[in-house]
Formats: structure tokens, sequence, C-alpha cells
């Protein structure tokens, strides 16, 4: 028996173990073969230490139990037993058609007989289903396990699937008379049984629509004749109808592709309200002029349209087309009903393998691109108890919980990676992928197929179809790092991006339409990037939705011992030393150099040490300065410190005045919007 601790199957798994269940419908019309199939085939799917199926006998309030097989016993067939639907749980599920689960004896109260069925057989847990073909519920399903808890409601989509495919089986038998002690409905005759066979054998065989739908043009001949074959499934968006089209003459190929709208198409009315549409005569299709013009220019005269249902959800509808007037006025419409039950499984079963194939494909590229992130190093907070770093971390508390576009701007070495990944982490797609991509690091002429990937062809070393990172950021986050090295032309495609969330792969004709946070960085002046036409204002706007400025090392120095004592443990754990304390002296050398590489520097500087170091104190080395040595390059002033103390000097003289003839603009020679982008950028504020 499975474990009862494990899960369901994967996906995959699920998939075959469907397919199992399935191949033991199409077994020959024999009783007993057909049971020890299905209960071999679910025994891999749904743990159970009993199995049994019952028949549906509505007109007399009762239900015939079919089989009844114990796990590692002789199988124990009592066809004909009679049972109420009154007062038990298979007539409860039968009539209301719900499943129905026990997870355990004590908690049944409305059902005492099945309690003491249950106890009798030492079982604990159940899960009864019941097993519909079109709009009727012929009988049930029942597994049961002796340990409490075995069943799940999270587990039903699937037991559902199951029960789906081991209802066409019972079908199929009831239409045989192979049920002792059932009723029995009328024989059908060869050519339809033929038919629903070889359309359930294309249930089975098929995981891809095209051939599933090939198939069952070629079997369906024999039941009913048309001209022309459709099948209609929903788009995502619900807007229109993806058509495959058969022609009679030649059934092994069709047209796909197309679209229909689904407003005035016949199908769409089918679909939505779960119903069978016979159109004798175009007549009959006024209320649909999408479906009356384009069977008009097919020469289509008549049509049946059935809706294709698979617990309760409709997936699509079948159509027949003739160039016959009133050519379904006759039709046997049950016999139809069963041909698109056995249409609508299968088409369930294509679905769902290609969105399991879907999901395989991404998880793949999404396991590729962040593999080497896995051992990355990260680090959990940002350390610093100063105010600078303390607003620095107020603003990214209060900015992540969007999904508002955030520009990070601050020196190299600062941690714009580390902001980007915090906002990320705290964010609401966080269990989404974070997709980094550093701009300067691309050469210009591959930047586009990096950002938005292209297909297989579309230029010279394009050997196969590549995925950018806005696609495998999709839901997710993308970080833009020195965006202001983007080429211009590169600017206005990613603003198209930005305002209307779709994009297309180099070389590609296909518009994929994306929701992603995104997230840019940079060291650079924008203003005088702005001003020099290297970047565009309007893109500039967009990404400055939520400016985070990371404040430089040297305005932080009380972080500075934190931030030792943080990368002292590290590396010294990394190489195996015993490094315990940090003499005063060589605190105050780390605490006074100005550390224009800002925090990666500081870490560089303690990896050495820690290197070089061969006593439990830290030690230097020769190449750092010394208190009262000459000042070193890294000690001078930046440009930025500069510009900051010669911006707040002419605003002191002006008394803050930004614009006007009087005003630090004019001093200075620059635009007044230029000069508060930079004084907001540098962080100047009035005294």
């Amino acid at each position: 028996m499975a474990d009862r601790g494990s899960h369901l199957p994967e996906a995959e798994e699920r998939y075959r173990i469907l397919l199992d269940i399935i191949k033991a419908v199409t077994a020959p019309f024999d009783r007993k073969n057909l049971f020890s199939s299905v209960a071999g085939a679910l025994r891999g799917a749904v743990p159970f230490d009993r199995m049994g199926i019952g028949v549906a006998e509505p007109e007399r309030d009762e239900f015939v139990l079919y089989a009844y097989e114990a796990q590692n016993e002789p199988v124990n067939w009592m066809p004909g037993a009679r049972f109420p639907l009154d007062g038990t749980v298979p007539g409860w599920v039968i009539r209301r058609r719900r499943p129905y689960i026990t997870r355990d004896l004590e908690q049944i109260s409305d059902f005492p007989e099945w309690r003491e069925f249950l106890r009798r057989d030492d079982m604990s847990s159940g899960c009864v289903l019941p097993l519909e073909v079109g709009d009727q519920c012929i009988g049930f399903l029942a597994v049961l396990a002796r340990e409490p808890g075995t069943y799940q409601e999270g587990e039903l989509h699937f037991y559902q699937q199951v029960a789906q495919a081991v209802a066409v089986a019972l079908d199929r038998c009831l239409a045989h008379g192979a049920v002792p002690g059932t009723r029995t409905g009328p024989q059908r005759v060869s050519s339809q049984q033929q038919a629903l066979l070889g359309i359930t054998r294309a249930v089975a065989m098929h995981r891809k629509r095209e051939d599933l739908f090939r198939a069952i043009a070629v079997s369906i001949t024999s039941v009913v004749t048309f001209d022309r074959l459709a099948v209609f499934i929903p788009r995502a968006d619900e807007r229109d109808l993806l058509v495959y089209a058969i022609g009679a003459e030649d059934k092994t190929s069709f047209q796909a592709g197309n679209t229909y709208p689904t407003k005035g198409a016949a199908p769409a009315w089918v679909i939505a309200n779960k119903r069978v549409l016979v159109a004798s005569s175009l007549a009959d299709l006024e209320p649909f002029p999408v479906s009356r013009q384009v069977l008009t220019a097919l020469g289509i005269r008549s049509c049946c349209i059935l809706p294709l249902v698979v617990r309760g959800r409709s997936l699509g509808a079948l159509s027949l087309d003739s160039t016959e007037e009133g050519h379904y006025g006759a039709v046997d419409l049950a016999v139809l009903r069963e041909v698109a039950d056995a249409v609508a499984i299968g088409l369930d079963n294509c679905l769902s393998y290609e969105e399991i194939a879907a999901l395989k494909e991404r998880y793949e590229r999404e396991s590729t691109y962040l593999q080497h992130e896995i051992d990355g190093q990260y680090l959990g907070e940002m350390i610093g108890r100063s105010k600078a770093i303390a607003k620095l971390a107020k603003d990214i508390e209060m900015v992540a919980p969007t999904s508002a576009s955030v520009f990070i701007l601050g020196e190299t070495g600062t941690g714009k990676e580390l902001v980007a990944r915090a906002l990320h982490r705290l964010g609401p797609s966080a269990s989404k992928p974070l997709v980094k991509l550093n701009c300067s690091a691309i050469p210009s002429g591959l930047i586009e197929s990096e950002l938005f990937g292209h297909e297989k062809g579309a230029f010279t070393g394009a050997h196969a179809r590549k995925i950018g990172r806005f696609e495998l950021a999709n839901d997710g986050t993308i970080f833009l790092d020195e965006i202001a090295d983007l080429p211009v032309d590169m600017q206005t495609k990613l603003l198209r991006v930005l305002q209307e969330e779709e994009f297309e792969r180099v070389g590609g004709s296909e518009t994929i339409k994306i929701k992603v946070r995104v997230i840019a960085a940079t060291n650079a002046d924008l203003d005088r990037a702005m001003e020099a036409g290297t970047f565009r204002m309007d893109l500039y706007y967009r990404l400055h939705v939520f400016p985070i400025r990371i404040p430089p090392l040297r305005e932080r120095a009380e972080d500075i011992p934190l931030l030792v004592e943080h990368f002292l443990k590290k590396f010294a754990a990394r190489f195996g030393r015993k490094i315990v304390t940090v003499r005063s002296e060589t605190m105050e050398v780390l605490v006074g150099y100005s550390w224009p590489g800002n925090v990666r520097e500081l870490e560089n500087v303690i990896e050495r040490a820690v290197i070089i170091s061969r006593g439990p104190s830290l030690e230097l080395g020769e190449w750092m300065p010394k208190p009262g040595a000459p000042a070193r390059p890294g000690q001078v002033a930046t440009l930025e410190e500069v510009t900051r103390a010669h911006i707040v000097s002419v605003l002191e003289r002006t008394g803050w005045q930004v614009s006007g003839e009087a005003g630090a603009a004019k001093i200075l020679g620059v635009k007044p919007t230029t000069l508060e982008a930079r004084i907001r950028r540098l962080g100047i504020r009035k005294s």
C-alpha cells in the first residue's frame, strides 16, 4: 500500500496514472478484467485498503454494489448486493453528485450505518466520489483506509479526474449488460461501439490536442457524418475562442490557430450555458451573427454544437457541421453526448499535460538562472545603527510591500543589490524570482536579446529560442543595475515595457504580456546624463517613483565597528583563523578612513587583514594609512562632497532661493529643475 505519510504523486506521475486508468477503459468488455485493471492502476495513485464501485438505480431508490476489493486479499465479488440510497453515504453522493470525505470514524454523525460499515472492516477514513457521465450520476467510487486522515480536500481535484475515467469504463459495462443484477440499457449498434472505443483509445494515447482531434475525427465518422468538425477552446482572456477545424475529406490535417470572438458566436453560448445547440438551418443562428457569417462563407447549412464539460467545468465546444440543411434534425443526441464526454476527458488531459509541461519548462528556466544564487552570499539585514542606516531601513519598509518602481541611488560599493534583495524579499512577489541584470556588463549588441529574449534564427548565432530576463521575472522582480549605461535606443524599448507591460522577443511577432516589478540602480550623475542626452528624461521620471539613496560609508562612520566585527567573524570562520580582538588604534584607522569604495572596500580590507594576521589580533599590514600619516588620495574629498558643499554655500548666500535672477540656479549656471533634482539626490536640506 502507498505510504500514508507521502503526498500525491508528482504531476508527471499523476498524468501517467490517469493514462493507465483510461487504458483500462479500452480493455474488452469483461467486468473482472476491467475492475482489476482499474484497481491496479488506481493503487499507484490513491492510497487505499479497500475499494468499491457501485451502480445507481434511482428509480428503485437503491444502489448495487458492483465490486469490492480488499488490499492484499482475494477479490471479493458481490454483484447484485443492494443497498438503499436513503441514509447511506453512497446514496448522498449519488443524489447530490458531490464527493464525501471521512477523516475519522468519530466525525461521522449523520450516517451511523456507514460508520458501522467502516468499523466492521477496520477502516477509519474514506473518500466516496460520484461517477458522472453527461448530466447523470451512474454510480460511485469508494476508497477506504485503515489510517485516519488519509484523504484531504486538497487532493479532490486529482481524485475526481480518476473518477471521471472510471465513470466512462462503468458506463460502457452498463451498456453491454456486464454488471449482473443491474439494469441493461439498449444495446448500441456495433459502429457506435467501435466509434466510442476509438475515441476512448484516442483519449488514452494522445497528449497533444492536435493529435487527439485528428484521432477523434477519424473515429466519430461511424457515429455521425459531417463536412467539418471543429473544436473551440476559450483563450485565457476569454475574449475570443481558439479554433481547431478538421474537414471530412482529409481528417489528418486541419487548420489551427484561428480565433473567434466570443461575442456573437454560437460556440461561446454553448460553452457559457453548457447546453447543446442544434441548428437545422442558418436561420436558426440568427442570434449569433459571427457564426452565421463564417458558416455561410464555408458553405455550411446546419450544425450541432455540444459543450465539453468535465466536473462541471466547461472546457470548450465540439461542433459538427454539414453542407445539408436539417442534417442533425433527427440525430441521436444521447450518443453524441457520450462522444462529447469522451472528448472532454481527452481535452482535459491534454490541457493538464500542457500546463504541466509549461510549468516544468518555466521551473527549469528559473532554476538555470537562479542556480548561482542558491550558494551566493546574502546578508539578511542591513548592518548598522546610525541615523542614516535607520532612515534607509525605514524607506525600504515603507515601499517594499507595494508594487511601485524603486530607483536606488548610491556610490559604488554601498550595497545597491542588497537593498534590491531586501525590497524583493519584503514585497508582494517574494515567492517569485528576483532576476538581475547589470546593464554595463552586457555588450550593446546583445542587450535587447538579454532583456527580451530572441527566437531561433533571429540573428547569426541564434541557434535556439532564448527567454529574456523580463520573461523570467514575470510575476516577480527585475533588478536593472547601472541603468545609466543602457543605450538610448534600448531605453525607448524599456520605457514601452514599463508603460504597456508587453514586448516581443527579437525576431518574433508574438506579444508577450508580463507583470514585473522594476528596481533600477545607478551610481551615475543622471542630471548630467539627461543634459547630455544620454539618458531619457521620461524614463527617469517613470523609474523615479520612489527614490532610495544609500548613504556612503563615510556618512555613517559609527557603523564601521559593527561592519568590521561582522566581516571579521565571516572571514575568520572561512579561513580557519582565531582572531578575536581589534586593537583600538587599528579601529581608529578604519573609522578615520574615507572609504571611497564604501562597504565593498571595507569588506576586501578585512578579508586581506584576516589572511595576513598571524595572532589573535587583526593586523592591517603596511598598506593602510596610519594616524598622522600623509593623506592618501582616498582621503581627499570626493567630487560629490565638493559639489554638495558648493551648492550649500551658494544656497546659503541666496537665502536658499533656487530660481529667479537672484537664485542659486542662475549663479551656478543650471536650470532650476536640474538644481532641484541635484538637491534631492544629494540629500541637501535647509538646517
